[in-house]
């Protein structure tokens, strides 16, 4: 398996989601490593609601 994680592609993820849909991403890209159809993935992540309250939320 050839390792197509890229540091400063990676450095242009501002936050946590972004981070994740690009290695994702690079997951989704290889069809040896996901079935057809996709699959799902998730983070778990601290951000600042609507009423300016730190909470943890799972994406």
């Amino acid at each position: 398996m050839n390792n197509l994680w890229n540091e400063a592609q990676a450095a242009t993820c501002t936050d946590d989601l972004a981070l994740r849909v690009y290695s994702s991403r690079l997951l989704g890209s290889n069809p040896n490593l996901v079935l057809h159809g996709g699959g799902n993935t998730s983070v778990k992540t601290t951000c600042t609601n609507i009423l300016v309250m730190r909470k943890k939320y799972c994406m």
